[in-house]
């Protein structure tokens, strides 16, 4: 197995089980269909690889900070574009977590190792924030000057991290530094 220095983001849907029981299966599937769409199209137009789908969310690698930032905003936009068009039965919301850091890479692709549990943790810190894309300070130490505008959150207790964690909440690509 492999050692790679990667960024790892990923995606969950909020809410996805209480609209399944709300909507049925039918609505909320297409949803997740369309979710899947909206995710494989930013990967490819931000170089990412989509390494798994987890039902109602994804697991992503990417060899750039900036191009997980954007992925995810751009991702936050489909979906709220589409929920703005459509006005579906279900609300459709999505919480985004990104860190960097060497993961074990298998000869499958999948990513394994403590920076891509603490990238879950991340997506999980976004409760409560409406439409979060949260990134680390380890991901902020990798962007140039200016490169995206964000908001730095107040540190939180990560399970598995020895000490609070700063995290940032991405606004909008090219504006600020940490």
């Amino acid at each position: 197995m492999a050692t790679r220095i990667k960024v790892i983001m990923f995606t969950d849907c909020v809410a996805a089980s209480k609209a399944k029981t709300q909507a049925g299966d039918g609505p909320s599937i297409e949803l997740l269909r369309m979710l899947e769409r909206f995710t494989r199209d930013v990967a490819i137009e931000n170089g990412a690889r989509v390494v798994k789908s987890l039902g109602d969310g994804h697991l992503l690698t990417l060899d750039s900070a900036v191009g997980a930032i954007r992925a995810g905003l751009d991702l936050q936009m489909r979906v709220s574009k589409y929920t703005a068009d459509h006005k579906p039965k279900t609300s459709l919301r999505l919480r985004v977590g990104i860190d960097v850091g060497d993961v074990h890479v298998d000869e499958d692709g999948d990513v394994l190792g403590h920076y891509v549990d603490m990238a879950k943790r991340v997506e999980s810190a976004g409760r409560g924030i409406k439409s979060p894309v949260l990134f680390t300070d380890r991901v902020c130490a990798l962007l140039p000057p200016k490169a995206v505008e964000f908001r730095r959150l107040h540190p939180v207790k990560l399970k598995g991290s020895p000490k609070p964690t700063t995290l940032y909440q991405a606004i909008e690509i090219g504006r600020a530094s940490c």
